[in-house]
């Protein structure tokens, strides 16, 4: 621990003396995509290192074109306003201010000679604008949302390096995010502790994630989607049930990815190549294009990337060494269209594919870094989206209609040759997911952070679970289980003032879910179960007071829920498991923004009552089943904080505690009364420091460097499963030098070489032993290139 702090200290001490960022006056590389003006300043502005404000808020939702190009940030400004009736201000050499054009007038007669008026004195700089909150679906400004958000923007070609990607990327950065550690494409999301088990199962996620307007999840595992061109990432506390309905327990995540540009082509390419201590190397390559269609009418973006994780853990049973390699490969493809009018028309698709060749967990006992298996234990997740987004704008009122559908399949081998007399035994699970949904909404958001919003949603899906269990070459069938839902849903939320600084919003949901199960077993066939209808009413209620325009003081109250379902366990076992509901207050108070104000905190405390809590488990012998375990209460208290104290240099540190309890245990479950709810850190913290200057007239350095603790953890409830985990520290360091648009980056991960346990779960059928361990990845090294034009 101390030449952790040393190590720190030194490397705060050596950015503090370098030197400062460039003058805007000089030219940079901007790749701004056409949208809205409120969205395109924001990253104009990070891009170029100046500061933007909008003289009217409603201007932001104008519509503006892109721009792609090297130049200086005052002319990629005029730029980007070009076609529209507004012009920009120079404040000052980093500030700007956008206003309405003044109408032409006819040139006044020549007046005779007057004495000259005396020097006008400068129009101070408005505020700059704020970040607008997409996922409270009404575009609400941060500065003026009552409730924990977080918005964070994303350079993808920092932090690439093996064992960083998708949802991995996030947690490094983000404490009040965790997961399980199972591998890529196979954990489980959590936030502010609202963790119900450590295995993947029937019971509904936690954690809603979508992908612009569009639901990634229902009840699979994170899809764990790559975060290439995405422009920024949306990080809502929970419960969410009001704006998002079931499955938001803990909150969600949303990705906003890069729109197409209509007007200019432009493209990145990005690769990479990693070495791992003890083990294989990596390698990655991505690459996006824009092509402009019809200029201001249509554009369309690709995407295409793969990468290659190289195993580190060795097999000291089979005499096979880096075993737990893994291959993400994935594309996505987006059509924007503006016809006018106030019309937006979006359609895209995605697809990821996921394989490991085994598990990447070790066993206690054995060399470091091994583990002792009879087979191999491979995994795969394929994913595909396809989602469509129209909307139409007049001024501030936007009515938005997106349908999406999504077909995820899964695929799992567990080593279950422990129920054997010596010979290898496979345990195979699939799970076939077909989801389709449609959302549409109509809001409008006023001055303050008042406004409303109305929708309807429908939703319908089928999971489909196949188990075989036997000879590795030929297993026998188990009881297949098909899930079948279908909700209907109705929600609002109104903000609206009562004070001059005081504000309140209500809102409420209600739903209406019916859902059926059937166990396929054609040597002992069953007829299906009656179909079930549960309706739900969610309420929400907030209040905030604004001392001043970057301090806000909020409480509020919401909650959340997930239907219930049949699971099978054992060899033909059916369990059925009941809705869960949860309840939250929460108090705290922003002040600031990251990024835009010298210094900014938030503070965030908040109590939840999880009531007939669902959670996946597995039995004594290692199947995996869904039960409901009981109440519970977790107490939350967390806090950021952001300091810029030179222009190039910028200090982030977080931290949380949670207190979460299982205070009322259903039967069976007694022995658990008052145990911890599983894989959430009690408690944990995060340091970041970041620095940029040039180094040449062309030349231009980034560094930035991490270290995240987390603390102690148990792997779920109950004597069999109260199995520690945790207790390490996580550290990285980037450094990115680019010359124009060409970039050489250098990544570190895993400094000190670390090997504590991240989690204590590998394979279902001997985790119970208590020896199963997932080492963090050994110290890697990882050097990429990258070019936009």
């Amino acid at each position: 621990m101390s030449a952790t702090i040393r190590n720190w200290t030194a490397l705060g001490a050596a950015v503090a003396l370098m030197p400062q960022i460039v003058s805007a006056a000089e030219t940079q590389q901007f790749s701004v995509p056409a949208g809205r003006l409120d969205q395109a300043i924001l990253q104009l502005g990070r891009q170029g290192g100046v500061s933007i404000a909008l003289a009217d808020p409603s201007l932001g939702s104008t519509r503006v074109r892109g721009v792609s190009g090297r130049m200086d940030a005052a002319a990629a400004l005029r730029r980007l306003l070009t076609g529209t009736e507004l012009t920009v201000i120079a404040i000052d050499a980093r500030s700007y201010r956008i206003v309405r054009r003044a109408p032409a007038r006819p040139k006044p007669a020549p007046t005779p000679p007057r004495a000259a008026a005396s020097p006008r004195s400068v129009e101070p700089a408005a505020p700059p604008v704020e970040i607008v909150v997409t996922a409270s679906k009404r575009d609400t400004r941060l500065d003026d949302y009552p409730g924990s958000v977080t918005v964070m923007t994303l350079d993808e070609r920092l932090g690439a390096t093996p064992g960083q990607h998708g949802s991995s990327m996030l947690i490094g950065q983000l404490p009040v995010l965790n997961s399980t550690n199972l591998g890529p494409g196979r954990n489980k999301l959590f936030i502010r502790g609202v963790a119900d088990s450590s295995f993947t199962g029937p019971t509904q996620a936690t954690v809603g994630q979508y992908f612009g307007y569009a639901r990634l999840n229902y009840n699979a595992p994170d899809p764990d989607l790559e975060l290439y061109d995405i422009e920024k990432v949306e990080v809502l506390e929970g419960p969410q049930g009001t704006l998002y309905g079931a499955g938001s327990l803990g909150g969600i995540v949303r990705l906003s990815p890069h729109v197409p540009d209509s007007n200019d082509w432009s493209g990145s390419l990005r690769g990479g190549i990693a070495f791992t201590d003890h083990g294989a190397s990596s390698r990655d390559g991505a690459a996006m294009l824009n092509i402009p269609i019809a200029a201001d009418i249509a554009g369309l973006r690709i995407v295409a990337y793969q990468s290659v994780d190289g195993g580190y853990i060795e097999d000291v049973r089979r005499n096979l060494s880096n075993i737990n390699r893994s291959k993400i490969s994935g594309g996505r493809a987006a059509l924007r269209v503006t016809p006018g009018d106030g019309w937006t028309i979006d359609a895209g698709w995605v697809r990821q594919d996921i394989q490991s060749r085994d598990g990447q967990y070790v066993e206690d006992g054995l060399p470091d870094l091994s583990q002792a298996s009879a087979i191999a234990q491979p995994f795969d997740n394929d994913y595909s989206l396809f989602y469509a987004t129209v909307e139409k704008s007049w001024g501030g009122l936007i009515l938005r209609s997106t349908g999406s559908i999504i077909h995820h399949d899964l695929s799992s081998r567990f080593d279950a040759s422990v129920l054997g007399p010596g010979t290898p035994i496979a345990f195979d699970q699939s799970i076939a997911i077909r989801q389709h949904a449609n959302e549409t909404t109509l809001s409008r958001e006023e001055a303050n952070g008042h406004g409303w919003v109305v929708g309807i949603s429908y939703n319908d899906g089928s999971d489909r679970v196949a188990r075989r269990l036997g000879d590795p070459d030929d297993p026998a069938p188990l009881s297949d289980v098909v899930d079948e839902r279908a909700e209907w849903a109705a929600f609002g939320e109104w903000s609206f003032g009562i004070a001059p600084t005081i504000s309140a919003s209500l809102g409420g949901r209600y739903s209406r879910t019916r859902f059926a199960g059937e166990i396929i077993d054609p040597a002992h066939p069953s007829p299906p179960e009656p179909r079930r209808t549960l309706d739900h009413f969610v309420p929400l209620a907030a209040i905030s007071w604004k001392p001043q325009s970057n301090w806000l003081v909020y409480a509020r109250y919401q909650e959340g829920f997930r239907p219930g379902g049949l699971a099978v366990s054992g060899i033909n076992a059916v369990t059925r498991f009941d809705s869960d509901t949860i309840s939250t207050f929460e108090v705290g108070t922003r002040f600031g923004q990251a990024g835009l104000d010298p210094f900014s905190v938030s503070l965030a405390a908040s109590h939840a009552r999880w009531e007939l809590i669902q959670a996946d488990l597995v039995d004594a012998q290692g199947f995996p089943y869904a039960d409901n375990i009981g109440n519970g209460g977790i107490w939350s208290l967390s806090g950021t904080a952001s300091w810029r104290p030179a222009p190039a240099l910028q200090i982030d540190a977080s931290a949380f505690f949670n207190r979460s309890r299982l205070t009322q245990p259903a039967a069976g479950y007694e022995r658990a009364e008052d145990n911890d709810l599983p894989n959430i850190a009690q408690w944990g913290a995060r340091l970041g420091i970041g620095w940029s200057s040039t180094i040449g007239p062309r030349e231009r350095i980034i560094v930035r460097g991490n270290a995240r603790y987390f603390g102690p953890s148990y792997l779920g409830v109950g004597n069999l499963l109260d199995i520690e985990q945790g207790q390490y520290i996580d550290t990285a360091v980037d450094i990115r030098i680019e010359r124009d648009a060409i970039g050489l980056s250098i990544g570190l991960t895993n400094l000190f070489n670390a090997d504590q346990n991240r989690f204590s779960y590998g394979n279902p059928f001997t985790v119970m032993r208590g020896l199963q361990e997932t080492p963090l990845r050994p110290r890697t090294i990882r050097i990429g290139l990258d070019a936009i034009f």
